[in-house]
């Protein structure tokens, strides 16, 4: 047993009845183990073995030390030898001191004795009687009243008269009405009259809109200003019934001016306005240097279902704003924003004239029933928010006439649904967008050459993407596709349907949902790519004839297509080329012939080990095609054989010669 521990005892219970007295005897008992602890190393090591020089031959028993020296038994007693004169031995080595005894507890503190009892208060004696009160002295003379202090300053004025119409407003005295409410119908408004130089805020604002001149003060020294909000000027201030029957054009146009003059907009309330012509807008005035950016003129209403502009069924447009060219491009931005435009007589009218403008943005527009929706030339950008193009015969028309193209075109969300002809056409431009939205019911009833939902004329113009449809619903459309591409130039050409759902129905339909026409000087190359669903649904029958994707172009044309991550609802309609209809393609297990996927392949059939027939669903028009195949499983060398004009023959061997079957085939088949 190794040597103990003394105890260590930290914790306090002073707070505790009794805890000091409890506090001093633990501190007792633990000097009495640490001496205790203390005694047991003076004669004992760690390790329990006893020190070395502690124990003599003094410290042993009479037995214990013959046994050390050897000692025989004792025998029988001699007789007693006189004494010896021998010297007295030393004085033996004291004992060890004994342990010291624990310290005895501490008795208890004895009890305080009581405190004696508090003497008694003495009696109070009792209050004398009150003395009588003393006679009110005289009220003193008042004093002399002060001088009056100055007179303060003069409040503001109060709110003037509520004046009938603006020939009262005008004969007012500015000297002693400074504030007036013009209480005219829709004119309604506070003015207040202000100094300063107004003359060409008077000069172009001829309908009295925001500035009413007052009689015999000339404007360069005051006028009256109409207290607004904001930046917006409102057609109601310049007159207009806001009634849907009456024509709101001149205050229309009146405002237009005076915001083209200042770079303000025009505001419009919840309510119709009614236009029998049209609202010419000029910017060209105007750059985008950032000293005059906000000459601009934007549309902005309470939002397409509150703020409606009737167009009267004339044959021009509701709006005609044109921008300006400059050296370095066109130069305006414009936005219209939450208003509905429709016509009061279907199929006539447009809805916006566009021209030379670099940035336009419509946001909550919604248009309806016109001839023409939008007729944009020489816009450089235009972008679609949450817009509504519905019935009637165009939608959007876009191009390009002698400085812009129209290179940038995106809708955000928007729908086209019900028009005769086309949702859009575009000639000339590139960067075609579309994010999500719907394209449905064009073309039911219209007559045109090119009748399809998007016509694009010689798209990516400029060398890029032609148009790109992300997430898009495409359905129930007429005439010749829902998508018709016209390409006639050298510049190559990308498009691009990605996770769009593309259907035809109706016992009227497109042929195609998706048509490329090359002539012979389309030399660019077209490249299609789609990851989209093609479907069909009640009263369309599929057939080989109607494919979802054709191409009909001369044999110089160049053309890729990659529908590998598409879905076909039928293989009738899986895409094919038109002129150049023998490129084909298929995956196909080599034990069986099985189809994995294919495109313009009609079927494949396993003649022998490793010996394919490939029966193309269009004829081939050259006598060599060019053919690419590839198998997995084992090493195989392909090998074409016996081609006609509609099947293709396809074998392959090992490295010995042998006819093999791989166990996946791919073959690719190009006309040449």
């Amino acid at each position: 047993m190794s040597s103990p521990s003394k105890p260590v005892i930290d914790f306090s219970y002073q707070y505790l009845p009794y805890g000091s007295q409890l506090d001093n005897d633990l501190a007792t008992l633990e000097r009495g183990i640490g001496d205790a602890i203390d005694a047991l190393a003076d004669v004992r090591r760690s390790d329990g073995a006893l020190p070395n020089g502690k124990v003599t031959t003094d410290s042993l028993s009479p037995a214990v030390l013959a046994l050390l020296r050897g000692d025989g038994p004792t025998g029988p007693a001699g007789p007693t030898g006189p004494a010896g004169v021998g010297a007295t031995g030393p004085t033996g080595l004291p004992g060890a001191t004994g342990l010291t005894g624990a310290t005895g507890p501490t008795g208890v503190t004895g009890l305080t004795g009581a405190t004696g009892p508090v003497g008694a208060t003495g009696v109070i004696g009792p209050t004398g009687p009150a003395g009588a009160t003393g006679v009110t002295g005289l009220t003193g003379a008042t004093g002399v009243t002060g001088l009056t202090g100055p007179t303060g300053p003069t409040g503001p004025a109060g709110p003037g008269p509520t004046t009938v119409s603006r020939t009262t407003l005008k004969a007012l005295d500015t000297a002693s009405n400074t504030v007036a409410t013009l209480s005219e119908g829709l004119r309604w408004g506070v003015f207040h009259w202000r100094t300063g130089d107004f003359s060409a805020f008077v000069a172009a604002d001829t309908a009295e809109a925001i500035y009413i001149k007052a009689n015999g003060i000339l404007s360069s020294v005051g006028c009256w200003v109409r207290q607004r909000t904001n930046l917006r000027v409102y057609p109601e201030w310049a007159g207009a019934a806001h009634d849907g029957a009456t024509d709101d054009q001149p205050a229309f146009q009146a405002a237009a001016n005076l915001c083209v003059a200042f770079g303000w907009d025009i505001g419009l309330s919840s309510g119709v306005y009614k236009l029998a012509s049209t609202v010419a807008v000029s910017s060209a005035a105007h750059t985008l240097v950032i000293s005059q950016q906000n000459k601009t003129v934007n549309i902005i209403g309470e939002g397409s279902g509150n703020t409606q502009i009737l167009h009267s069924g004339f044959s021009g447009p509701a709006f005609d704003f044109q921008g300006k060219i400059v050296s370095s491009g066109v130069t305006v931005k414009q936005c219209f924003q939450g208003f509905a435009l429709t016509t009061a007589v279907a199929g006539l009218g447009t809805g916006f004239k566009l021209d030379n403008i670099a940035y336009a943005t419509f946001i909550d527009v919604a248009t309806f029933s016109l001839l023409l929706h939008i007729s944009a030339t020489d816009v450089l950008t235009t972008s679609f928010h949450g817009c509504i193009s519905l019935y009637g015969i165009n939608g959007y028309n876009f191009a390009y006439s002698d400085f812009s193209r129209p290179n940038a075109i995106s809708f955000h969300g928007c729908s086209f649904a019900g028009h005769n002809e086309n949702c859009l056409t575009v000639t000339g431009g590139t960067a075609l967008t579309f994010y999500g939205g719907s394209v449905e019911n064009f073309g039911a009833s219209g007559t045109g050459p090119f009748r399809a939902a998007i016509v694009l004329t010689n798209p990516g113009v400029e060398g890029g993407m032609a148009l790109a449809m992300y997430g898009t619903h495409i359905e129930g459309n007429n005439g010749f596709a829902d998508i018709l591409v016209n390409h006639s130039g050298a510049d190559p050409l990308t498009i691009v349907l990605d996770g769009c759902n593309i259907q035809r129905g109706g016992a009227v339909k497109t042929t195609y949902n998706l048509l490329v026409q090359q002539n012979t000087a389309g030399t660019g190359k077209v490249t299609v790519v789609s990851r989209s669903s093609f479907r069909h649904f009640s009263g369309y029958t599929p057939t080989s004839g109607e494919p979802a994707i054709r191409f009909v172009s001369d044999p110089a044309c160049e053309y890729d297509v990659d529908v590998s991550g598409s879905y076909f609802g039928d293989p009738l309609y899986q895409w094919v080329e038109g002129s150049k209809a023998a490129s084909a393609r298929a995956k196909f297990v080599g034990a069986t012939g099985a189809i994995l996927s294919a495109s313009a392949v009609k079927s494949v059939v396993r003649n022998s080990a490793g010996l394919y027939t490939i029966t193309l669903r269009n004829a081939l028009k050259g006598s060599n095609p060019i053919v690419t195949a590839m198998g997995s499983g084992v090493v195989v060398v392909p090998y074409l054989g016996t081609v006609t004009p509609t099947t293709i023959q396809v074998g392959c061997v090992n490295l010995a010669g042998t006819a093999t079957d791989p166990t996946h085939f791919s073959v690719r088949i190009e006309d040449a």
